[in-house]
């Protein structure tokens, strides 16, 4: 019967050596796991703003991508591979952007900058009304 290894701690069993004639029994050894990188985290993708302006294959990319993405940008994580330092370029806007995943981030980053400054802006004065009832708009029979 099969048992798995804790979650902490992966148990690898070591290659037996010929030793003399005799093989020594196999020792185990712990190996430290694979940390999870934050773009693998369990919980959903926050936009924070409408999602209406983008295609189902770009909800797709940011919904993999986005809290790696979200992460990279704020600074909570440091890039490790090409693409994450090649996105932060991209992110800075020094660099065009090539990728599905890279062109919905500056679409969501637009988008929220756009939502931003709707919120901040103050909401036109209504017209000003003096009072006049529109001409003859009691009495016209057409």
């Amino acid at each position: 019967m099969f048992v798995p290894p804790a979650a902490e701690e992966v148990v690898v069993v070591a290659k037996a050596k010929k030793n003399h004639g005799r093989t020594p029994s196999p020792k185990p050894q712990t190996v430290s796991p694979r940390r999870k990188k934050p773009a693998e985290a369990t919980e959903p993708f926050v936009f924070g703003c409408d999602v209406a302006i983008f295609s189902e294959a770009e909800l797709q990319a940011l919904q993999r991508h986005g809290a790696r993405f979200e992460a990279l940008a704020t600074g909570q994580a440091h890039p490790v591979t090409p693409e994450e330092k090649r996105f932060i370029r991209v992110h800075q806007e020094k660099e065009k952007p090539h990728t599905l995943a890279e062109k919905a981030w500056l679409r969501l980053k637009a988008r929220r900058e756009y939502e931003r400054e709707q919120k901040e802006k103050p909401p036109p004065a209504p017209p000003e009304d003096y009072g006049m009832i529109e001409f003859d708009a009691d009495r016209c029979w057409w």
